[in-house]
């Protein structure tokens, strides 16, 4: 039998936690799943080492800005040892590659274009529109 290394278990018992919780789906990428806390936070978990990178990344990035464009970091939590982000809740407006109706939703800031994962911006209860998802920038 071959031996999972320590990190793989540790990822593979969070996502198991998480299954069985009642936390509400918001989305998956390629690295991280996001679930609701409430109705302000939703939480970020890394979905194998790669997601774990990504938060550690997106985390540093938050600590460095200064443009306010970030969704807010509330906390971190680090449960099997595995680094998870606590982030202010954000209505999604835009998401990349997304198409539509300019009617129905605010215009898109110039700034939001320039990302290098895309448009993946919305709307904070303050009604700023900030980026959500910013591991890549």
């Amino acid at each position: 039998m071959v031996k999972m290394p320590k990190i793989e278990r540790k990822l593979r018992n969070l996502r198991k936690l998480v299954k069985e919780s009642r936390l509400e789906f918001q989305g998956e990428g390629g690295d991280r799943i996001v679930f609701a806390l409430d109705d302000k936070r939703v939480i970020k978990i890394p979905l194998h080492q790669w997601g774990i990178h990504m938060n550690e990344k997106e985390l540093s990035l938050y600590q460095e800005d200064e443009s306010g464009r970030f969704a807010e970091i509330l906390d971190v939590k680090r449960p099997f040892g595995i680094l998870c982000l606590i982030q202010e809740r954000v209505q999604v407006m835009w998401t990349p590659y997304d198409d539509f109706d300019a009617d129905e939703v605010p215009s898109m800031p110039y700034w939001a274009c320039e990302l290098l994962d895309g448009e993946q911006v919305g709307v904070a209860a303050c009604g700023d529109i900030k980026v959500y998802d910013y591991a890549c920038e």
